[in-house]
């Protein structure tokens, strides 16, 4: 692949004529804010910001109408889940000591994973703190940051990392969710109602999110651990963090 022609906005190298064998993403630099990602928004966004607008932002995870054939020879989009679950399941050792959870939600997803529902880019990250907002009114999204994980696979991959990072009132929190708490305030949609607006805006058959919820929160507690047993970041040291996404990825099943 013939990268972009921009300039590296880490070096500054030029990257024109350069070739690279994955997928490259060349994004300018932006003057905006990331302003869900922490603090409150009633004094700083519009309103506009609320409701519609973060409706249409759900709508952008696993948009791609990309049709099939474009795919042939860039990678292999079909089987992505097994091989995702099973990539994810070899990062922490059999001998490894872990909760009992683990092994009942590797379990339960082992046996039923899903035919994918299509094939798209999938970011693999995909949550409002990756986003900027555009810094004065009206309320715009401008991009989408942090596209190194990207790769070619199941659309609702993104759209169940994006709900479950997504907090809803009553219900409790994990980590990442904490990193949104911002949406709790009045005005924003529940999860349920982000789901029902995305049915409608990209008329994508859902009825596998719930495998996808589940395997998110199961590959969240996974990293977690994996980060927690390699240590270097006393972030990863703190109690509970991990038990957080392994009960809500109960619930999903139990729901």
């Amino acid at each position: 692949m013939r990268l972009s022609g921009r300039q590296c906005t880490g070096c500054g190298r030029s990257i024109r004529g350069l070739r690279c064998s994955v997928l490259y993403y060349g994004i300018p630099r932006w003057r905006g804010d990331n302003r869900l990602h922490t603090g409150r928004l009633s004094d700083t966004c519009p309103a506009s910001i609320h409701g519609g607008n973060l409706s249409r932002y759900a709508c952008c995870a696993a948009q791609s109408r990309l049709a099939r054939p474009r795919f042939r020879g860039i990678g292999k989009p079909d089987g992505f889940n097994a091989r995702h679950f099973k990539r994810i399941k070899s990062l922490i050792p059999d001998d490894v000591n872990l909760s009992p959870a683990f092994a009942e939600l590797s379990q339960w997803l082992a046996t039923n994973i899903p035919i994918e529902s299509d094939a798209c880019i999938v970011h693999n990250d995909f949550r409002i703190g990756n986003v900027m907002w555009k810094a004065t009114g009206p309320t715009q999204l401008l991009t989408v940051l942090d596209w190194e994980l990207a790769t070619l696979g199941d659309p609702l991959f993104d759209l169940a990392y994006f709900i479950n990072c997504y907090p809803g009132h009553g219900i409790p929190r994990t980590p990442t969710q904490d990193l949104a708490a911002a949406v709790l305030e009045d005005g924003y949609l529940e999860p349920a109602d982000l789901i029902a607006r995305y049915v409608v805006g990209r008329g994508r058959d859902v009825s596998n999110v719930k495998w996808n919820q589940v395997f998110v929160d199961w590959k969240l507690a996974i990293l977690y651990e994996y980060s927690r047993l390699r240590g270097g970041d006393d972030y990863y040291q703190q109690g509970g963090l991990v038990e957080r996404f392994l009960h809500a990825a109960l619930r999903h099943i139990a729901s």
